[in-house]
């Protein structure tokens, strides 16, 4: 169960239902840094204090200060579009 206004912050209807109505919804999209690492790697995180393990040409991620994350290439390939 999600809270409306957590639910209307993250996703967008997708025609032809409008915003709060039943239907089909998608991600909004989300900016996030993003750099294509070419060999074994490895970050830590400073939230939870792990560590993310990396193969080359997966990519590191940054969604705020001390949250990262890591995408595998492929993946990344299918679900990320370069902003211009």
């Amino acid at each position: 169960r999600v809270a409306r206004h957590l639910f209307d912050a993250k996703y967008q209807a997708v025609a032809p239902p409008q915003d709060g109505q039943d239907g089909a919804y998608a991600a909004k999209p989300v900016p996030v840094l993003a750099k294509q690492i070419n060999e074994p790697f490895t970050a830590a995180r400073s939230a939870g204090r792990d560590v993310l393990k990396g193969e080359a040409g997966d990519w590191l991620m940054q969604y705020g200060p001390g949250d990262f994350g890591v995408c595998g290439k492929n993946r990344f390939e299918r679900v990320y579009k370069r902003a211009d």
